[in-house]
């Protein structure tokens, strides 16, 4: 059984072809590094696709709950987010639940909340809204609501109707009265008569942070956070079949609503669902656990909208250090967390995939790509030419993992082309997988490898089972050399040089838990053979490359509990030299298992 607290991706198998894209990381030292701001808190991520860019809302704060801002990012393919893409639309903000709405007149709206602070929800705060009309072109701040128990508006914003714009008037009227997308705001305000839910059946929280679906019989389907912010306690398990729990609340035009309390995810962090393309349904959340700890992200995916019965397979990957101090009045909870897809009626992007953002320990934000068909399993034997690809950031069937201050796409090397990992981030890496068959019996993988330097930087190769074990390490470090792993030790195979491909191949015995690696760079062809595997592995079936040390269980500065209020990192947002690693004819090829009928 898979154990949420062993690894930061769950020691659970990895959905196939999911691509991490950061949009933004902070940088407070280094501003001009960033998105000029000194923000280092970053947090509640949201996304819309409209006027064919993909549209993405953050909250960010420097030092304390007084300096949060709201924030804008825009992207034409949702891959490639430049910093300098970015604007301030809220000066004021405290807390969000809810951000974009698309009307029906195609009007694009995006919302905030503020208040004198956290502890005013329930309380005194307000609602604003202003319109996007593409990038760097908004329409002023106006007030939406008022708190039943009053308002908060220190900067004298006017109320929406006091617009002569009868059509952003009319959008505004819209989005209050579509019953569904304004129960998101219900813990801000709680207005007793104006939500159709304020408390859940048994009596205990709010309706939080809520997202919805309708199921294949027509009804709605709706997610929210946990109880007063607490876990579930039950046993967690990877697949775990949720029980629908009926709530008996009649929404209207929208039929009946049906919630989810048995998923088996997170209850203080948020979940995602959302009805897919292909016709089926994905819930997306972190694994439950102790409350500040948010790995794994996870997905399941079912046919109905009601029941998710495929295992929960991991999104995640190592998660990086925290860099910054924590923020005054919030706690800097650890990992991938409050994943938000695009909510329904906010755009569709083209293409086969589903698409959500996510804080990454309320420092950065990233967004992914997870194609549809959702599946840990892979067919047949790997034989990838990059020389063959076009040029881009989405490559088909890998797992990659790309910050800004480097990035893994297929671009141009001299007549074709090649994968690169580049990576200038001391506290972040590169990643690229590739899942392959899962052979139980023996496996022979190839690949190149043409490091463009050798006094800096560090390309480590793993292979895998499931489960995140570590059979076979390979790494090329800053004097030059080529190590290999003899069961937990490392020891020297060959020498490389920069700007010339390293030719390796490995032979698996999963049996004998044995492998040989042979290794031509070019001026000399060294074979290793009988080196044991590092970890105990019944299966092989991941091929992961990194530009870093594995970080996946590494929990120094990734605290399941207190202390929050870490020192910062030194040197955190000064650009390394960039160290740059190309990759070309990855082969993966097994021996089926004649006792299984496959591999």
């Amino acid at each position: 059984m898979p154990d949420a607290d062993w690894a930061h991706d769950g020691g659970a198998a990895w959905a196939v072809g999911v691509q991490h894209y950061q949009i933004v990381r902070s940088s407070p030292g280094n501003p001009a590094a960033g998105d000029g701001t000194a923000f280092h808190f970053r947090h509640h991520p949201y996304l819309a696709y409209w006027g064919g860019l993909f549209w993405h809302f953050h909250l960010a704060a420097e030092t304390t709950q007084d300096s949060v801002r709201g924030r804008l990012h825009w992207s034409s393919d949702g891959m490639s987010w430049n910093s300098s893409d970015c604007d301030e639309v809220f000066s004021r903000a405290t807390h969000q639940r809810a951000a974009f709405y698309v009307s029906s007149t195609n009007r694009l709206l995006v919302t905030t909340w503020v208040s004198g602070g956290e502890d005013q929800r329930g309380h005194a705060g307000t609602r604003l809204v202003r319109e996007i009309f593409g990038p760097r072109r908004y329409g002023e701040t106006y007030v939406v609501k008022h708190n039943h128990r009053g308002g908060y508006n220190p900067d004298g914003h006017p109320l929406y109707t006091a617009i002569d714009d009868a059509g952003f008037r009319a959008a505004v009227s819209e989005m209050i009265h579509h019953t569904l997308y304004r129960q998101q705001w219900q813990e801000e305000d709680q207005d007793p008569g104006f939500y159709a839910i304020n408390r859940r059946a048994n009596g205990h929280g709010l309706v939080r942070a809520l997202c919805w679906w309708t199921a294949s019989d027509g009804s709605t389907v709706a997610v929210w956070k946990g109880t007063d912010g607490l876990i579930h306690h039950g046993p967690w398990a990877f697949g775990r079949v949720p029980t629908p729990v009926p709530e008996n609340v009649a929404w209207s035009p929208h039929g009946r609503l049906v919630a989810f309390d048995q998923l088996g995810l997170h209850g203080s962090s948020k979940v995602w669902g959302q009805r897919t393309h292909d016709g089926r349904y994905a819930v997306i959340g972190n694994a439950p656990g102790v409350r500040h700890k948010r790995w794994p992200m996870v997905v399941s995916t079912g046919i109905d909208g009601k029941v998710f019965d495929q295992p929960y397979l991991a999104l995640g990957y190592d998660i990086p250090e925290r860099r910054y101090p924590n923020v005054q009045h919030d706690n800097k909870d650890s990992g991938p967390q409050y994943v938000r897809g695009i909510t329904p009626g906010n755009g569709d992007p083209p293409g086969d995939a589903m698409w959500v953002v996510y804080s990454s320990n309320k420092e950065d934000i990233w967004i992914a790509r997870i194609p549809l068909g959702v599946t840990d399993a892979v067919s047949g034997d790997v034989h990838d030419r990059f020389r063959e690809l076009p040029a881009g950031k989405r490559i088909a069937n890998w797992n990659t993992r790309s910050p800004l201050w480097g990035g893994v796409a297929v671009v141009a090397s001299g007549s074709g082309q090649v994968l690169r990992l580049q990576d200038a981030d001391p506290c972040d890496q590169c990643m690229a997988a590739r899942v392959f068959e899962t052979t139980r019996t023996w496996v022979r993988l190839s690949f190149k490898v043409r490091p463009q330097q050798s006094s800096h930087g560090r390309f480590e190769a793993d292979i895998l089972p499931p489960n995140g074990r570590v059979a076979v390490r390979l790494v090329l470090d800053d004097t030059g050399t080529l190590q290999a792993n003899d069961s937990t030790s490392m020891s020297p195979v060959c020498t490389y040089t920069p700007d010339h491909w390293l030719t390796l191949a490995l032979e698996m015995d999963v049996p004998e838990q044995r492998y040989r690696v042979t290794a031509d760079n070019g001026s000399a062809v060294q074979a290793c053979a009988g080196r044991g595997f590092m970890e105990r592995a019944l299966c092989l079936q991941r091929l992961e490359f990194r530009t870093g040390r594995s970080m996946r269980r590494d929990f120094n500065r990734r605290p399941f509990a207190g202390p929050f209020d870490l020192p910062p990192l030194a040197d955190a947002d000064a650009l390394q030299a960039a160290a740059t690693f190309d990759l070309d004819e990855v082969s993966v090829v097994g021996q089926p298992d004649p006792a299984r009928g496959g591999r």
